[in-house]
């Protein structure tokens, strides 16, 4: 007698020669049956291969995962080829661990983007509200039901997986993505965002050739690298900073350049950076003879005048800058603006910001 089923479990798994093959099954028998397909079936062939389909304009948009369309907007192509569009999608089907409700948008400048949603209809709402926005990056996480968001760039997202592509992480295995003699298939590099070095995982490079519109017809041919984050690196537009491979051991240099670049810009006025032998780099600022500055937040004072009239209360809101850098120099300027004189400052209490500049920093102003 065939037991009733009430809630099923979507996954994939690989047979003993490779072929992935996707199930539903009770969840408390998911593992059992990944490990029987993986150690006892060799083949299966079905009768019938169904795909869904979507509809992006001119094209479809296929999958291995059974998909609906809920929402649907797109332009293209303009004068110069260009072309994007959004949609709200709910997939059926998706293996542990994978979200259902998403919104995915493409567009013909490589930043492809899919945001989670909880529920289907906070997805639909959220396109309702902003399918025609160009910054939805943005606008997006602040709108009720959002859950994360995922950059894909020349990636495509796992919901758009075909045949017997490995999922990974957010994406289905680069197609198309040529091997390189430098920027390798799951090579580490150390990348550069915001001048900030960080390390990534190559994904592939694809080879670009165009011939320029605006440059007398000059042809020319660059790679586009695509990391695991879904972000890209254009050696045609960002020559000045190339990835290098992230030499085996020496991510703490990494972790020391962006605490150190912390310390430049004046949010924290100490750093420490732990060697693998115990030892220990500390750095910090030596105080100055000269007042210190003053950390941002509120201060408590009592003003005395030369008139002789005294003031007392609190200041709202101190940020120091290389002008005025602490709470008497703000206070004697203000109250200069005003044409009287300070006898004398004191601070009875204060309240620092929390996070907020504790020195003016090398990079003041541009941190």
């Amino acid at each position: 007698m065939k037991r009733k089923i009430d809630h099923y479990s979507h996954g994939e798994a690989r047979t003993r020669n490779g072929q992935l093959i996707e199930f539903s099954c009770p969840p408390e028998d998911k593992e059992k049956v990944t490990e029987t397909i993986a150690n006892n079936i060799r083949f299966v062939n079905l009768p019938n291969s169904h795909k869904s389909v979507t509809g992006h304009g001119s094209h479809g948009g296929f999958s291995r995962f059974k998909l609906k369309q809920h929402k649907y907007a797109g332009g293209g192509p303009g004068e110069y080829g260009e072309w994007g569009y959004i949609e709200v999608l709910e997939i059926k089907n998706p293996p542990e661990g994978r979200h259902p409700f998403v919104i995915y948008e493409a567009n013909s400048n490589g930043k492809n983007t899919f945001y989670e949603w909880k529920t289907l209809a906070q997805a639909i709402a959220a396109y309702e509200k902003h399918w025609s926005n160009s910054d939805n990056r943005g606008s997006f996480p602040k709108l009720p039901g959002f859950k994360r968001m995922a950059l894909c760039g020349l990636l495509v997202p796992w919901f758009y997986a075909l045949g017997d592509e490995d999922l990974l992480g957010d994406y289905a295995f680069p197609d198309g993505l040529q091997d390189d003699p430098v920027f390798r298939f799951g090579e580490r590099f150390v990348c550069y965002e915001n001048d900030v070095p960080v390390a990534k995982t190559c994904m592939g490079t694809r080879f670009v050739e165009e011939t320029s519109r605006y440059n007398d017809g000059v042809h020319k041919k660059y790679r586009l690298v695509v990391w695991h984050d879904g972000s890209m690196w254009n050696e045609n537009e960002e020559k000045n900073q190339t990835p290098r491979p992230l030499i085996e051991g020496e991510l703490w240099i990494t972790e020391a350049m962006q605490k150190f670049k912390n310390f430049l810009s004046g949010k924290t006025d100490k750093f420490e950076i732990d060697f693998i032998n115990g030892q220990k780099f500390i750095g910090h600022l030596t105080p100055k003879k000269d007042p210190h500055e003053s950390p941002a937040g509120d201060y408590n004072l009592a003003v005395t005048f030369k008139s002789g009239q005294p003031a007392r209360g609190w200041v709202q809101n101190f940020v120091p800058t290389p002008e005025i850098p602490n709470i008497i120099e703000h206070v004697k300027k203000g109250v200069a603006a005003k044409g009287r004189e300070v006898d004398r400052i004191e601070i009875l209490g204060s309240r620092p910001e929390k996070g907020g500049k504790k020195w003016s920093g090398v990079f003041y102003g541009h941190s």
